[in-house]
């Protein structure tokens, strides 16, 4: 009788599970796969023809000579059935951590026999042992004739090959780092990840490590969230928000509060699909799995997920078996990802900075040039200088300025500069007739601070129609068009609002970047707006006092005319206070 794939899998998921408890100290689990008829023989003298409560005794006491300081390399497994009981045999190279140092100490034969029985497939004997150091090829004992001295020349090669190739293994993964490392630090924007998580990805697989998919996943600042950057076979991924609070993220979330390095969690059945159904609840990667699908492949049916924290979140490493061996390079990656992405945080905050006083100088200037105004004419001038300002921050606005409202808020006057940097004579328009200027309307009456209006085509080209008609718009454009400039065939109008009227900036594309700079220049020009008004309203007052002595000081002077002769030196009075 031959096993099938199916059988295959759940026993040598039997056998990683309880291979992996054995090597990290799990007792619990490491008795848990044995059968009550177990038995062991190990490679040392007291390991010999152990039931299973003299075995799981015996580990209890020697676990922590194994957990986390064992690696198993080089390895070769085969899985036989004969009449019930199925024979895995597995050989391979231990590696032990000696005073701070890998070093290899043999190669192993490790031979399990399990057979199923109501609670699944139980291991019932079990056979550790290491070759014969004393022979050589071809011999069955070592012969007398062999001397100590070439003994021990050969025991000296076999451990020097097998740390070279150490030493080589090293190397290779010192390059892979380095490749990683180098893509990141190179990295100019976060979206960047992208590209990366398909190196990083590139990379594992060289190293030998049969993995589905890897990536970055960076928290948000409070860590409910995360920004998941993930790359496989030729294929990179939009990024995606998974919540800590649900599914496997749950799990990984708790890990790193609990202060692991590394998170690892095999998924299978009913829980895989439990898994892919949550993942496929996240739009964007709804998308993915139906491009994956579309393309013929299909997700796994049996996964294992590693996840390697750092500060900033964690990398993703999703493989088809156990791979305790990359265990340490899966924590490496981490490490070095944590250095160059803490780089990249303290460039992009030295570079948000540098921004912030490029935007306050250009605030400061125009905030300087209202305050310097001494009547409203002067806004020609203040747009002008408003638009050099946009211009000094990268942006390419076709016109902006002030616009103004009327008292009963039905129209406005527009202060613009034009293109070319050149004043445009002041017009009214009214916010009523158009639906351009109708919807900038109702934007205000919602109390919004910022509306943007995509226009183009016939509907743009109605605006500027309605506009021609109005004779001082009609001039003032027509100024525009004799400079050797054309209306805009389209065009995105930001209206950013305060309490007087509205700041308008017409771009040719879009400058998400840049809302929250047109909002704040609308509120630095509020304020010395505000202030100007306050000034144009208490010089007018002065005006008004003035004016109300020089005719107090005349109506005095004719009430205390005796004589029509007086009216010479009245007038004389009159003359001076005009």
């Amino acid at each position: 009788m031959k096993l099938t794939k199916k059988q295959e899998t759940e026993i040598l998921q039997v056998y990683d599970t309880w291979l992996n408890a054995y090597l990290n100290g799990d007792i619990e689990t490491y008795d848990y796969y044995f059968d009550d008829d177990y038995h062991f023989i190990g490679s040392t003298n007291n390991e010999e023809f152990l039931n299973r409560k003299d075995t799981t005794k015996f580990f209890k006491k020697t676990a922590d000579q194994l957990a986390g300081k064992t690696e198993l390399k080089n390895r070769i497994k085969t899985i036989e059935f004969f009449e019930g009981l199925v024979f895995v045999t597995e050989f391979f190279d231990a590696y032990f951590l000696i005073s701070k140092e890998w070093t290899y100490y043999g190669r192993f034969r490790f031979t399990s026999v399990l057979r199923q029985n109501k609670e699944g497939w139980r291991f019932i004997y079990q056979h550790f042992s290491m070759p014969d150091s004393k022979a050589q090829e071809g011999e069955t004992l070592g012969a007398e004739q062999i001397s100590k001295e070439n003994q021990e020349l050969r025991d000296a090669i076999r451990r020097r090959t097998v740390e070279l190739e150490q030493k080589n293994r090293q190397l290779e993964i010192e390059a892979a780092l380095e490749r990683v490392r180098a893509r990141t630090m190179a990295m100019q924007q976060s979206d960047e990840l992208q590209d990366a998580s398909l190196l990083l990805f590139q990379q594992v697989e060289a190293l030998g490590i049969p993995v589905f998919g890897c990536g970055f996943n960076i928290w948000d600042q409070d860590k409910k969230f995360a920004t998941a950057w993930m790359g496989g076979q030729e294929r990179t991924q939009p990024p995606f928000k998974t919540d800590s609070s649900q599914d496997v993220f749950k799990r990984i979330y708790e890990a790193e509060q609990a202060g692991k390095s590394l998170f690892m969690e095999e998924m299978g059945g009913e829980a895989l699909k439990a898994h892919y159904k949550y993942m496929n609840s996240i739009p964007i990667f709804k998308e993915i799995a139906d491009k994956i699908a579309a393309a013929g492949q299909s997700f796994p049916t049996f996964q294992i997920m590693h996840c390697a924290f750092f500060s900033q979140g964690y990398l993703m490493f999703i493989t088809f078996e156990p791979v305790p061996d990359a265990y340490a390079i899966f924590k490496r990656f981490a490490k070095v990802f944590e250095q160059t992405y803490t780089r990249f945080l303290d460039l992009q905050k030295a570079e948000a900075q540098a921004r912030e006083a490029q935007i306050e100088t250009a605030m400061e200037r125009v905030r300087s040039r209202t305050i310097a105004m001494q009547n409203s004419s002067e806004l020609a001038e203040t747009s002008i200088e408003m638009l050099n300002q946009m211009q000094a921050l990268g942006m390419r606005p076709w016109a902006c300025g002030f616009n103004i409202f009327e008292k009963d808020e039905k129209a406005v006057t527009q202060w613009m500069s034009a293109v070319d940097g050149s004043l445009l004579t002041p017009f009214t328009t009214p916010l009523t007739e158009c639906p351009f200027f109708i919807r900038i309307s109702e934007a205000r009456q919602r109390k919004e601070e910022l509306f943007v209006m995509e226009s183009g085509g016939h509907e743009l080209e109605e605006t500027y129609k309605y506009m021609f008609s109005l004779p001082a718009a009609k001039k003032a454009l027509g100024d525009v068009m004799a400079s050797g400039f054309e209306m805009p065939k389209f065009q995105i109008s930001h209206c950013a609002f305060f309490s007087q009227g509205y700041l308008m900036f017409i771009t040719y594309e879009p400058y998400p970047e840049a809302h929250d700079i047109f909002k704040r220049f609308a509120k630095v020009f509020e304020q010395t707006y505000t202030r100007f008004l306050d000034l144009q309203k208490a010089e007018a007052q002065a005006r008004e006092a003035q004016i109300e002595t020089a005719l107090e000081r005349v109506r005095a002077k004719t009430m205390g005319m005796q004589h029509s002769s007086e009216l010479t030196s009245a007038a004389t009075l009159l003359f001076q206070q005009i």
